[in-house]
């Protein structure tokens, strides 16, 4: 049994998104670090490939994100 790569990145941008709504983080002004979003580490690894991959993840200069 195999593990599909795209659907993971689907589910954990999913999980990301959904987070980063509940703190609030729906703009450049109110984008707010990983921590403060409560991102699992492996949450956090993932963020690099989402940001730049068709997902809703905006990151800022100073390494804070918003959807």
């Amino acid at each position: 049994m195999g593990f599909d790569l795209a659907g993971i990145a689907l589910l954990t941008d999913y999980k990301i998104v959904d987070k980063l709504r509940r703190a609030g983080a729906v703009s450049i002004d109110t984008a707010v670090t990983p921590r403060a979003a409560d991102l699992s580490l492996q949450e956090i690894g993932w963020l690099q490939y989402l940001v730049y991959d068709t997902s809703k993840i905006k990151k800022t200069r100073n390494g804070r994100y918003y959807i």
